[in-house]
């Protein structure tokens, strides 16, 4: 059996959790730079707001009814994010992350615990929901199932009623399956629903599970016959993560368009750093760095694109090095054009370190210790020099970092 455990409308759950003023109130997350809404609270959703809606034509509404709206507070989010895992790790030890707000529990290796204890999923699963409620004030939905795909179809039942929902056999999902259109069912895209009605009369789920999985495996390949499989009871998903990324990426649009060479150095610089964080992290080397500038929409100018390859490394200053050295080939000192977008690509990464003969390898002693000083003070406390201690990103209305920052730590008085 599965568990999903799926954060209530997560961005905004974090804001409310020190916030205690924004409960009850139509509150809304926006995208970088202020731009669309990417997390809404029920009481947003009343007014008819919606997702990615562009932020300058609900501002009024949401003023009119005594709402707010919150910048992306991604380090607050990933730290609130972090604690539940953690609390869920506790109750079991097979914790499968599957997104910031998600995380699947395969409580295979817990059968004799159950029946030891005689308790049953539904009851434990309300246990861990009490426990998140409890301990991080973080509301979330629990569906059961004999598989991920059917363990995710009941989260989707249970955020409807009573926040736990449970299928103990296969059969007990077909009532929800003819209920349910293919396209809600996770793994089935709209692309691949059309692919199957141009021959078949494909509508619901369970019009999908009566397919032959010859059709299946012909229209939607390998991966719509693992969710054909799914839906049977037939686990065949895997969603743990792989050993380690081939590529990694980070890149921002910035809130106003940038000309100056020093400031486009601070933030490709800051974007280095964040990538030298994950591949210590993940305990990965880059061989291949690529530098994008792009240009505002609709400007004449086009994309600009470098690369350049050099002994594997995890060390930050490695990185800026080279991806400084980009920068001023593609925007040299004396250029004006203005860019709204940066991206740092890694490629060809590996999980050991490839050197060439008589190559010495790298000490890690001094990126240890910059990583050990960020994680007690601070991700921008201690950094290269060329790094921006300031986002690109626009965010004016970003609550404190509560939870991340000491200056940002709440104050009681008594």
């Amino acid at each position: 059996m599965y568990a999903l455990i799926d954060c209530n409308q997560f961005y905004v759950s974090c804001e409310r959790i020190f916030r205690p003023a924004l409960h009850n109130r139509p509150v809304v997350v926006l995208s970088n730079n202020d731009g669309c809404v990417v997390t809404l609270s029920l009481q947003a959703k009343k007014l008819g707001i919606k997702r990615g809606s562009p932020y300058f034509q609900i501002k009024s509404l949401l003023h009119k009814h005594n709402g707010i709206a919150c910048s992306s507070n991604y380090a607050l989010y990933g730290d609130i994010s972090q604690r539940v895992l953690d609390t869920l790790y506790e109750f079991s030890p097979d914790v499968e992350p599957y997104s910031i707000d998600e995380a699947f529990i395969d409580f295979s290796s817990m059968k004799s615990f159950f029946q030891h204890k005689d308790i049953s999923y539904v009851n434990y699963a309300t246990s861990i929901r009490k426990r998140l409620w409890k301990d991080i004030r973080m509301g979330v939905g629990v569906g059961i199932g004999p598989t991920r795909t059917l363990a995710k179809l009941a989260n989707r039942i249970a955020k409807r009623r009573c926040g736990v929902y449970a299928f103990d056999i296969p059969n007990d999902a077909l009532p929800f399956l003819q209920k349910t259109d293919l396209s809600d069912i996770w793994g089935i895209g709209h692309r691949s629903v059309k692919r199957l009605q141009r021959s078949h009369p494909v509508y619901t789920a369970l019009d999908f599970l009566h397919l032959c999985e010859s059709i299946v495996q012909k229209k939607l390949g390998i991966n719509g016959l693992r969710t054909h499989r799914e839906l049977r009871g037939i686990p065949c998903i895997d969603t743990a993560m792989p050993l380690y990324p081939k590529s990694m990426r980070h890149g921002r649009s910035f809130s106003h368009q940038i000309s100056d060479t020093t400031t486009l150095s601070g933030v490709v610089a800051r974007f280095c750093g964040e990538l030298g964080r994950k591949l210590r992290k993940r305990g990965v080397f880059a061989h291949t760095l690529q530098l994008r500038l792009i240009p505002p929409y609709g400007h004449s100018n086009r994309t600009l694109s470098a690369c350049t390859s050099f002994c594997d490394t995890q060390d930050t200053r490695v990185l800026v090095r080279h991806a400084l050295l980009l920068l001023n080939r593609l925007h040299p000192h004396h250029s004006t054009q203005k860019w709204k977008k940066a991206e740092v690509h890694l490629i060809d990464l590996h999980n050991h370190q490839n050197l060439p003969l008589f190559h010495a390898p790298e000490d890690p002693t001094i990126m240890n210790l910059l990583d050990d000083l960020q994680k007690k003070f601070g991700t921008h406390t201690i950094r290269t020099g060329f790094e921006s201690p300031h986002s690109p990103v626009g965010t004016q209305y970003c609550s404190p970092h509560f939870s991340t920052r000491w200056s940002d730590l709440l104050t009681i008085k008594i």
